[in-house]
């Protein structure tokens, strides 16, 4: 499957953010043949979410399904994953990359300005400043008021802190979370379903919002190959990585 990333800039996340809980009720419940439609009745009619609001609730499984629901063949092995007690660490840096796969927004802030900032020397986030960069970046693309891009900058702050990207509650600063092999074996294999070109894998916003430190990730790499999950070679600024199984639930199976 060829994934076109999403590139059209989408306001949801001022409206959703992470739903840490709620996502977890979802893959929990959701049958992946049902259409968003009939997700919604059965969100409502069997309580997913408890009692939030019939509009709320629509808002909610609408952002899911396009976080989880559009892409089956993945998130089956996430369900699955979830069921046999999957991390709550490693679940949080989950949610934060199937949010950067379908919000533009988020995948930009921390995916590329996050870094960028990172490697300036500073380590907090300011959400004014996030904003006039949003506006900057996006202004000629979507026509939102300045007012607009602050409160967009709150929302992507907060849920980049509750997926564990940042911690603060008012001031918010980089967390540095800790990476797992299995979170990098879901991210690989998920990438690879898509046919994402692996030799940008290292400068893409998929590693840069997780990963800031290239023996960290050199060292990940490392023991995913000697896993036999993949090859990779890494020389002179050229990354290549060959994945081992053809899919990731073939991954799925043989890491767990």
């Amino acid at each position: 499957m060829n994934y076109k990333i999403p590139s059209e800039a989408s306001t949801t996340m001022m409206k959703v953010g992470a739903r840490l809980e709620e996502s977890r009720s979802y893959l929990n419940f959701v049958n992946f043949e049902d259409s968003l439609k009939k997700q919604k009745e059965k969100a409502w009619n069997e309580q997913w979410f408890g009692f939030l609001p019939e509009q709320i609730l629509e808002t909610v499984v609408f952002a899911l399904y396009q976080r989880f629901g559009q892409f089956p063949l993945i998130v089956k092995v996430l369900k699955t994953w979830i069921d046999k007690g999957l991390d709550n660490h490693d679940f949080k840096l989950l949610c934060h990359f199937h949010i950067q796969l379908t919000e533009p927004y988020y995948r930009w802030a921390t995916g590329q300005y996050f870094y960028q900032r990172y490697n300036e020397g500073f380590d907090d986030i300011p959400s004014n400043i996030l904003g006039k960069q949003l506006e900057k970046a996006f202004g000629k693309e979507k026509d939102l008021s300045s007012q607009s891009y602050q409160r967009l900058a709150r929302g992507i702050l907060s849920t980049a802190r509750d997926t564990g990207i940042l911690k603060g509650k008012a001031e918010k600063f980089f967390a540095h979370p800790l990476v797992s092999i299995e979170f990098l074996g879901y991210l690989v294999y998920a990438l690879y379903h898509f046919k994402f070109p692996f030799g940008e894998f290292v400068t893409s916003p998929y590693i840069q919002s997780v990963i800031k430190d290239e023996a960290q990730l050199r060292r990940l790499l490392t023991d995913g190959q000697r896993k036999n999950w993949w090859e990779f070679n890494w020389d002179h600024g050229l990354f290549s990585l060959y994945p081992k199984f053809s899919d990731i639930q073939q991954w799925y199976e043989e890491a767990f």
